[in-house]
């Protein structure tokens, strides 16, 4: 009886410590608040540009040493667009990649409702982003603009 309730309570905090990184998550990709300044952003020129796949495969080998290149740096990904989805909050998600289950999910800047409008799944396109990093096993770029 000791041990099946010490299973229980083992499955609860990991369960709870689930939680608390996903809320941490959501916390830090919402969109500003009305007090924080709102920045927009503009396509910056000559970024260097890596396809969604080579992006994905990097991440796969050495998720440190992929980290160091893409985190906190504007990178221009390209790759074929699987999936567009309205996303939490104001800002729409983008799925590119060679498939929608293995495919760096895109989080647009707020500015970017046109744009988005305008893709398709099966199209390619090129998207600028600050920073590419993985959350919670997804490969996810932020505050991306789609290529004018």
């Amino acid at each position: 009886m000791a041990e099946e309730s010490g299973k229980r309570s083992g499955g609860c905090l990991q369960t709870v410590a689930a939680l608390i990184v996903v809320v941490g998550v959501l916390a830090y990709c919402a969109p500003k608040t009305a007090t924080e300044p709102q920045t927009t952003r503009y396509w910056l020129e000559n970024e260097p540009t890596v396809q969604a796949e080579e992006v994905l495969q990097q991440f796969q080998t050495n998720e440190v040493a992929a980290e160091a290149r893409f985190k906190d740096k504007v990178i221009q990904i390209a790759g074929t667009v699987q999936m567009v989805d309205a996303g939490i909050g104001d800002s729409a998600n983008v799925f590119v990649g060679p498939a929608v289950s293995r495919s760096v999910t895109l989080g647009m800047a707020e500015n970017q409702s046109g744009a988005i409008a305008k893709l398709a799944a099966g199209k390619e396109g090129v998207f600028q982003c600050t920073s590419v990093q993985e959350v919670l096993g997804t490969v996810v770029g932020l505050k991306c603009l789609v290529k004018p």
